[in-house]
């Protein structure tokens, strides 16, 4: 039951091993992707960027791919459970996003 549960957490974020270099070929928008492994790692991502404007160095890439890497085979291996259900009223928060970003997206 776990390996196959691994497995299609590998298939819907990195893709095979860790450090492969299909990671997000066949990303999803699926119920905790986003609030556990996108999130998790935009945050290592700009925790990284402000560490290295904070201490006036160059961001790292390949050391920031090896902890990148760690944590997504981490997420792999979780047992989260997600709710298929939706939190709040998905109309309503895209039309206050639609209202509060239009001015960015609208075409002449």
């Amino acid at each position: 039951k776990n390996y196959y549960e691994q497995d299609a957490r590998k298939i819907i974020t990195v893709w095979g091993e860790p450090e492969s270099y299909l990671s997000d070929y066949a990303n999803r928008s699926w119920a905790g992707l986003i609030k556990t492994y996108y999130r998790g790692r935009w945050k290592m991502f700009i925790d990284e960027i402000e560490l290295s404007l904070k201490n006036k160095t160059v961001f790292n890439d390949t050391s920031f791919s090896k902890k990148l890497a760690i944590f997504e085979d981490q997420w792999t291996k979780g047992r989260e459970k997600y709710s298929p259900k939706p939190i709040g009223d998905c109309m309503a928060i895209s039309r206050k996003l639609i209202e509060k970003y239009k001015k960015f997206i609208e075409v002449n």
